[in-house]
């Protein structure tokens, strides 16, 4: 997903920036981001987490076990 749609919508119809506020187009481009977060997740399949292995290796010198 490149996110290329550059013009505001509500809807199908675009806003046009010079006629609203900036608050209220900050407020449609985050619904829309939204909407196409939601709308591009909805048709894939997600996978599980795959657990993550840890190994720990421990390395130890034995010299001499005579008393």
């Amino acid at each position: 997903k490149l996110c290329l749609d550059l013009v505001p919508r509500i809807g199908p119809l675009a806003v046009n920036p010079h006629n609203i506020g900036i608050v209220s187009l900050h407020n449609v481009h985050v619904n829309s981001a939204e909407n196409a977060k939601a709308s591009s997740s909805r048709g894939t399949l997600r996978r599980k987490a795959t657990k993550t292995i840890l190994t720990h290796h421990l390395y130890f010198c034995m010299r001499d076990f005579r008393t």
